[in-house]
């Protein structure tokens, strides 16, 4: 569980959320980015979370939050999934993490470039300087990778990812999150 904390603090850490306070011994974590943005963290031990579990709680945030990130130990059921889906992609952001995924930093692996997430600004300048009209025409890299997924990227994000070669040393590649 230890290991899981402390993977929950870097991951926030990389996505921008630098002044936090994060309390393992409650239930659920807000969080306060700068720009206003509420984060709410939970953590659920239960042997498999259905539907009546993140009902309770999504009915106990009344509305405090825009995103919610939900971290389980052993299994969600595909109801429980299927209701997320269905009743808050357009109001709350919702990510699910299993332990499993959580159970070491990806980033931190030696087989992992660097990646993160350019700014709307960046992407605009970059597809004036490539000469591309349609943000579909980057190349493209799932939400569900695992690096993606960590890093918090949704669809449309443009990820700049650094690869080392031993011929030309750092290159650059950018793709679109879809």
């Amino acid at each position: 569980m230890e290991r899981i904390q402390q993977t929950i603090q870097e991951m926030l850490v990389d996505r921008g959320y630098d002044n936090f306070i994060y309390n393992a011994e409650e239930y659920e974590n807000y969080i306060t980015k700068e720009d206003g943005s509420i984060l709410a963290i939970f953590l659920l031990d239960d042997a498999k979370v259905g539907v009546k579990s993140i009902k309770e709680i999504l009915d106990a945030l009344e509305g405090n939050t825009n995103h919610v990130i939900f971290v389980y130990k052993s299994d969600m059921t595909t109801f429980a999934k299927q209701f997320l889906n269905e009743n808050f992609n357009d109001t709350i952001r919702i990510e699910l993490f299993s332990y499993k995924e959580l159970i070491f930093n990806i980033m931190k692996h030696e087989y992992v470039p660097h990646h993160e997430i350019v700014s709307q600004n960046k992407k605009l300048e970059l597809m004036k300087a490539f000469k591309i009209t349609k943000e579909g025409q980057f190349p493209k890299i799932l939400q569900t990778d695992p690096v993606v997924k960590y890093l918090g990227g949704k669809k449309g994000d443009l990820i700049k990812i650094y690869r080392n070669s031993e011929i030309t040393g750092t290159s650059i590649y950018y793709r679109l999150c879809v």
